[in-house]
């Protein structure tokens, strides 16, 4: 009988010590375990972001072609045809850029991922999430 103890209590401890092994979760598990809405909460700040370098490269665009304008007026005063063969095209290029940032946001948007750029606001973002896990 004291043999049968014996070998209960073993297996008992034995159980206990991997049971107490296991009760740190790896870092997928933690991230698992936040709630959605801090996850919504982090897709709604991207997109922000997003959505704010959009309209800050469309922006800038707008500028360049301002600016593009103004230059092609002055060279037109001293030598126009000089300024038609250097500027021929160059407002079919700004529509082109500007409908290529527009579908790259919305296809961006629409997948829920971004298309490489670098946005250090989220970066930061995943940075604190990594050391919360």
């Amino acid at each position: 009988m004291p043999c049968k103890c014996l070998i209960v209590l073993t297996a008992v401890c034995c159980i206990a010590v991997s049971a107490h092994s296991q009760d740190k979760p790896d870092v997928v598990d933690k991230i698992a375990g936040f709630p959605s809405s801090f996850f919504n909460k982090i897709n709604k700040q991207s997109g922000s972001l997003e959505d704010r370098l959009t309209r800050q490269t469309e922006k800038y665009l707008q500028r360049l072609g301002k600016r593009e304008k103004k230059l092609q007026r002055k060279l037109s005063k001293i030598d126009s045809n000089a300024a038609k063969q250097l500027f021929a095209g160059s407002e079919q290029q700004y529509a082109q850029l500007a409908k290529k940032i527009a579908s790259d946001s919305l296809s961006a948007g629409k997948a829920g991922r971004m298309a490489g750029e670098y946005l250090p606001g989220l970066d930061s973002m995943k940075t604190s999430l990594i050391l919360r896990a």
